[in-house]
């Protein structure tokens, strides 16, 4: 996929273990992009790189994951007076939709994109 890879999403439903974080980020490709999905409370306040659906945090990119379909015009301009900033100033967003029992992803993912080219 070369050029065409997005970031790796990786998911820990457990509870917080700082040994699991360390044996992970130091076994991942420094040059891979890697975004955090901590489902566990107790790991809140954890200090990953780029933790999956916070965007006011610093961070080399974001990723955000919409989980709730159904979307409307309204969902899309206020996502996109949220993200244009951030590619405005050169911080690449990552966003995903989550693919439901209808293929609707693709066409949310053309919604959000001219949204924001709108803005």
């Amino acid at each position: 996929m070369r050029d065409r890879l997005g970031p790796l999403r990786i998911v820990v439903h457990q509870a917080r273990d700082d040994g699991l974080l360390a044996f992970l980020l130091g076994s991942l490709d420094p040059d891979l992009l890697v975004a955090f999905d901590f489902r566990h409370p107790t790991w809140d306040g954890a200090e990953v790189p780029v933790r999956v659906g916070a965007i006011d945090a610093d961070a080399p990119f974001y990723y955000v994951r919409y989980r709730e379909p159904p979307y409307d015009d309204t969902f899309f301009a206020r996502e996109a007076e949220r993200l244009r900033p951030l590619l405005d100033e050169g911080v690449d967003v990552y966003a995903y939709f989550r693919h439901e029992d209808e293929p609707t992803a693709p066409a949310y993912a053309a919604a959000l994109h001219n949204a924001v080219a709108a803005v």
